[in-house]
């Protein structure tokens, strides 16, 4: 539906807008995920207007060795960095073939802990690897919450229990002040 209502858009140069494709929760990262999503995309004859698929991909090695933000990443946060780095390679790997673009992220060994501090120890050092990479950087963060009686059946255990995080105030004041 949202294709039918959006496929006459055109660029500046007067072609069909081209497509970047995002996963939230990352879904796109797991293989078999990331090959039916291109294959369906493909199906319906919109792989080439493709541009950009978010590749959650962080490096890890900056914060081992920034002093001050060294030992300050959660365990969850360390593990999911990790994973999804493994899972990166043959997404990256996938969409340079397809000549599709992505970039690294920033913020996901520090989801609901993205304190202004850390951040700026940290953000000039990523730019600087993305643009060595020539690579787009893409800054993640959750800023603001849910009231608990916003919360509704359809949000499952932990996004009720990530929405309502105190965590997601860290990360609004950061970006308020960055």
């Amino acid at each position: 539906a949202f294709l039918e209502q959006t496929e006459d858009l055109m660029d500046d140069q007067g072609s069909p807008l081209a497509l970047r494709v995002d996963g939230h929760v990352h879904t796109q990262m797991i293989p078999l995920v990331f090959d039916a999503l291109t294959d369906a995309l493909d199906r319906m004859k919109l792989l080439n207007r493709v541009s950009f698929i978010r590749c959650t991909a962080e490096p890890l090695s900056m914060f081992f060795l920034t002093p001050g933000v060294l030992g300050t990443i959660s365990p969850v946060n360390l593990a999911k960095n990790l994973i999804l780095n493994i899972l990166g390679h043959s997404v990256r790997r996938k969409l340079k073939k397809m000549k599709i673009s992505t970039g690294r992220v920033f913020g996901v060994a520090m989801t609901g802990e993205m304190d202004l501090k850390r951040v700026r120890l940290l953000l000039p050092k990523m730019q600087r690897y993305a643009g060595k990479k020539g690579v787009y950087l893409e800054v993640l963060s959750h800023p603001g919450r849910s009231l608990p009686s916003e919360l509704t059946e359809e949000y499952g255990p932990d996004d009720r229990k990530a929405f309502v995080s105190p965590g997601r105030d860290t990360e609004y004041t950061m970006l308020m002040n960055i």
